[in-house]
């Protein structure tokens, strides 16, 4: 199924691709094209609401997480152990998220609302020059990409 070189779909190859596309096709009545580009979101960091910054620090500190941004202060800190990124927020967020950082938000919104994904909150631009929009999974989690001027997914 496919020539040599042919990776398909996120490097699965045709045969790879095709269970894709039937699966997508299966679950949500869409099909979806098979190529060799993805759907690029962005870094990945979780999100948590917390109660209490400092407690919250102190636990996933002892896992060796390491602060790499904000400050308790600021009631924002965000943490890293390997390539898992987790933005620790007191006061700042009213539910945990799965925040995706850097990506080409307008695309992003194009190719989902072609796999017919519905967005709670659209794809928009804000007055600092950032872009965001807001998906829920089918349990009801929220997505939330954001980029702002600058911001690299890498």
């Amino acid at each position: 199924m496919g020539g040599a070189g042919t990776e398909g779909l996120w490097g699965l190859g045709d045969w790879g691709c095709f269970r894709f596309r039937r699966a997508i096709a299966l679950t949500t009545g869409h099909s979806v094209p098979c190529s060799n580009t993805f759907m690029n979101l962005g870094r990945f960091e979780l999100c948590l609401q917390v109660s209490d910054i400092s407690l919250s620090l102190d636990f996933y500190t002892k896992l060796d997480f390491h602060l790499i941004d904000g400050s308790v202060e600021e009631g924002v800190v965000v943490i890293r152990n390997g390539d898992c990124r987790i933005g620790l927020y007191q006061g700042h967020i009213t539910e945990n998220l799965l925040n995706f950082r850097g990506g080409d938000i307008a695309e992003i919104g194009r190719q989902a609302e072609t796999l017919g994904l519905k967005f709670e909150k659209p794809p928009f631009s804000a007055s600092d020059g950032s872009m965001g929009a807001l998906l829920r999974d089918p349990d009801g989690n929220a997505v939330y990409l954001v980029s702002h001027p600058g911001e690299s997914g890498a």
